[in-house]
């Protein structure tokens, strides 16, 4: 695994749109399992550790799901969009 320095510095390994949706998906797990915290059950913990990896995946852009199989949407973006609007 790499160090988190690492991970916020140079191993984005997805697209912004990829981001923002992760992004938005942890704020609304979390937000659903905040009011479960008084009488926490495990559907709770659940929302609550997805909504946080995915915050964190939105918000430094790297997914270790996606580097372990090799996957990299934030690659070549600019020239994608260049090649399709010749």
């Amino acid at each position: 695994m790499k160090p988190i320095k690492d991970m916020l510095t140079n191993g984005i390994n997805i697209s912004k749109d990829e981001r923002i949706i992760s992004a938005g998906i942890g704020t609304a797990l979390i937000a659903m399992a905040i009011p479960g915290l008084k009488n926490p059950t495990a559907r709770t913990w659940i929302q609550l550790v997805a909504g946080v990896f995915f915050g964190l995946r939105g918000v430094s852009g790297y997914c270790p799901v996606s580097a372990a199989i090799g996957r990299n949407t934030a690659e070549n973006v600019e020239e994608k969009f260049e090649s399709l609007a010749e």
